[in-house]
């Protein structure tokens, strides 16, 4: 997970997310209504968080190999029921009064979110290794 538990982040204008990325204002927006990236409103119009732009990137160089937004929905399901998980085991301690509380969350949600992400990739190599072993 990178800092943005920690605090705010750069947020870009659609032009400038559209400018970074190479997707065009429409491919912005199915991204949107697959719920890949979610924009907010503030007083520049519509904003992304840098780690929207991140997902933006991501799903830009997917396409390059025939993987389009629609196909990428279950990794946000995914992402949905992990964050969910992950939420009910720090809910408890967010509960408690004091900064204490807050820094020792974004600790174990970031210790979380590692380890996830790192069974991820194990998992995914193993598959990927089973496919190549394939006759």
């Amino acid at each position: 997970v990178d800092k943005s538990l920690l605090g705010a982040e750069k947020r870009f204008s659609r032009e400038e997310a559209s400018e970074a990325t190479g997707l065009s204002a429409k491919e912005i927006n199915e991204l949107e209504s697959y719920g890949l990236v979610q924009s907010e409103k503030s007083d520049k119009g519509d904003t992304f968080s840098a780690g929207n732009v991140q997902v933006m990137h991501l799903v830009k160089n997917l396409s390059k190999h025939g993987i389009q937004p629609r196909h990428l929905r279950l990794y946000q399901n995914f992402a949905e029921r992990e964050s969910t998980v992950m939420e009910q085991i720090v809910a408890p301690v967010l509960k408690q009064k004091g900064d204490d509380a807050r820094q020792k969350a974004i600790q174990t949600l970031t210790e979380l979110a590692d380890l996830s992400k790192q069974l991820r990739e194990a998992l995914l190599a193993n598959n990927l290794r089973n496919f190549l072993k394939r006759p």
